[in-house]
């Protein structure tokens, strides 16, 4: 078979498939072409998602008569000169070709102005052909209309979507820039309807809000980090604006919406505990770096991105997130169930419900303002009896809350009310009702009090009588050996014994009396070990589940009463270490407006 040199016409098709794949491609370049000139204003207006009509209008600053035919030439741009350009890009767009090869598969008509001009021009464009060109009336800044998308190429047509779904495509583009932009107006509109408007007062929590609703209001945390020439800024979520997809996550370099698994999981990874499994944080946020640091020349929709220095920046935005988190204060972190909801799910229709434990009604305590795991408790069990090891964390509890409440003497009153199917508590403090998972609380307490004695270095200890052998899959041990050294500062003692085993001659003591075979083949099949991050999160966490009451036990109403202290004395206890809530709330005054004592 010959080779052949391709007609221009061919190539400009082949070169605009890079660039134009459907109408939101469309609508991201020329929004970043509004966003490069300046504009304070821009308006995107679709006609059946875009396949019959794009039309984008922005106030910039406008060209003159000659580049606004100019910028239909392939590779004609204003924003780089030369090849050394690319390493210093502050602009969106630098590749030049975005405007011709739109013009490759559909008709253009561009009408622009520049702000001081007395007149405009008009350019309009037929499959790269110059159709018009010639001095027009126009508001300052450039409108720029695409009609007949795909006309000339109806086999990339027929893969399109519904207009409804080439909408969203596109309008996920525009909510992406006003994130990016907050001191831009931004205004969409798809089928003369207004789907989405921001004011432009650079507020990017008032970009938030007008994009995803006052449901957002109080779960929105600003970051704020800066260290070795790169800063992070914007907004994460609470936990109650997570969601079951990351389509609420936005990552920005120098301004650029870009998409990155990396940036992704560092912020994930700084939630940590805060939020249950498959769900995802809602976050906005740009990394400003030296250009040269970043490519973003990858290809042509410029939405992937490497980093020079990729680990360190990660690390960085884990770090920033995390001490935004963990400085908030307990106001973010509340949970409360909707209050009708909260009522609605308690079984009202008549169920019967039956007593669930012997705790007397109307026993009171104070919640205690300071306890301590004390590692000679931990160290040395009392003689006589073995006990278990919940109990002698419960014991630990009471002792603690014992001498609280003698150095306090003062602190809110609660009430604890009873206890519902064996496993919630009901208190009554103030004007407010909590119902507390105790299994989910007394997790969360041991996961805190077990990462505190990690960073303080003095994990206690209990030696077996005799080790264990655990003898693992050469899959399985391949992925415990590296993380052995961990293990040890988790408060194992464990060395190789052999072959695939290792013995264990000492364990955690809030371990228990777990078994180590099943407790290393679960981390190992979590796959976790080789992220030591994650390989100490998920081994404290499984420390606390399998230590903490469960649901169905009954514990005495002095542990009750210590736990419920500990949970209230916690900010943090919003979730369990697996991201499960520990408590709700209902006011009285939702219970009063349930069974109408009060009329609104």
């Amino acid at each position: 078979m010959p080779i052949r040199v391709l007609d221009p016409a061919v190539v400009s098709r082949i070169a605009a498939g890079e660039v134009v794949e459907r109408p939101a491609s469309i609508v991201k370049e020329l929004v970043e072409n509004a966003v490069d000139a300046g504009a304070t204003a821009v308006t995107v207006d679709l006609a059946d998602g875009g396949l019959r009509r794009i039309r984008v209008t922005d106030n910039g600053e406008g060209m003159d008569f000659d580049d606004a035919a100019r910028a239909f030439l392939r590779h004609a741009t204003s924003k780089i000169a030369s090849a050394g350009d690319i390493e210093s890009i502050t602009t969106l767009g630098f590749r030049g070709e975005a405007l011709y090869s739109i013009a490759a598969v559909a008709t253009v008509e561009l009408t622009t102005r520049q702000q001081n001009a007395e007149s405009g021009t008009l350019v309009r464009m037929e499959g790269t052909a110059l159709k018009d060109h010639r001095i027009a009336g126009s508001p300052p800044g450039t409108t720029v209309v695409v009609g007949n998308l795909f006309e000339n190429t109806p086999a990339r047509l027929k893969f399109m979507k519904k207009p409804g779904i080439e909408a969203a495509y596109a309008a996920d583009i525009v909510i992406r820039e006003m994130l990016s932009h907050p001191a831009i107006a931004f205004r969409f509109v798809s089928n003369g309807r207004t789907l989405y408007q921001t004011t432009g007062d650079g507020s990017l929590q008032n970009a938030l809000l007008c994009i995803y609703g006052k449901e957002l209001l109080g779960e929105m945390l600003e970051v704020e980090a800066t260290s070795g020439g790169i800063a992070v800024s914007g907004i994460v979520g609470g936990p109650r604006a997570a969601r079951p997809n990351r389509t609420r996550q936005s990552y920005f370099v120098n301004g650029r919406y870009v998409r990155s698994y990396r940036l992704s999981r560092a912020v994930e990874q700084a939630y940590g505990t805060r939020l249950m499994r498959h769900r995802y944080p809602l976050c906005a946020l740009n990394i400003a770096l030296d250009p040269a640091m970043a490519d973003v020349n990858i290809s042509p929709g410029k939405l992937e991105v490497r980093f020079r220095d990729e680990a360190r920046l990660i690390a960085f935005v884990t770090d920033a997130v995390r001490d935004t988190l963990e400085h908030a204060g307990t106001g973010f972190s509340a949970q409360a169930a909707p209050e009708e909801d909260a009522l609605a799910e308690k079984g009202h229709g008549g169920q019967d419900i039956k007593e669930a434990s012997s705790l007397p009604f109307g026993f009171e305590g104070r919640p205690p303002r300071g306890l301590e795991l004390r590692e000679e408790a931990a160290r040395e069990p009392e003689k006589g009896s073995p006990k278990s090891e919940r109990d002698h964390v419960g014991r630990t509890e009471q002792e603690g809350l014992k001498g609280a409440e003698a150095a306090a003497g003062t602190g809110p009153r609660y009430r604890l009310a009873g206890r519902l199917f064996d496993t919630y508590l009901v208190v009554e403090m103030g004007e407010t009702v909590y119902i507390v998972d105790q299994h989910a609380a007394h997790e969360r307490i041991l996961f805190d009090k077990y990462c505190d004695l990690i960073k303080k270095g003095s994990v206690p200890s209990q030696q077996l009588l005799v080790p264990e052998v655990v003898t693992l899959t050469p899959q399985e041990f391949a992925q415990v050996e590296p993380a052995l050294t961990d293990l040890v500062s988790l408060g194992f003692a464990i060395d190789l014994f052999g072959g695939h085993a290792v013995r264990v001659s000492a364990l955690p003591f809030l371990l228990g009396n777990a078994r180590m075979e099943d407790f290393l083949k679960e981390l190992s099949h979590a796959g976790v070990l080789s992220d030591p991050v994650a390989l100490r999160r998920e081994k404290i966490a499984k420390l606390a589940c399998r230590s903490a009451i469960k649901a169905g036990d009954a514990p005495s109403e002095e542990e009750l009463d210590a736990l419920f202290g500990l949970v209230i004395q916690k900010g943090s206890a919003i979730t369990c270490p697996h991201g499960r809530p520990v408590m709700v709330e209902m006011t009285k005054k939702s219970l009063e407006k349930t069974f109408g004592r009060i009329v609104v």
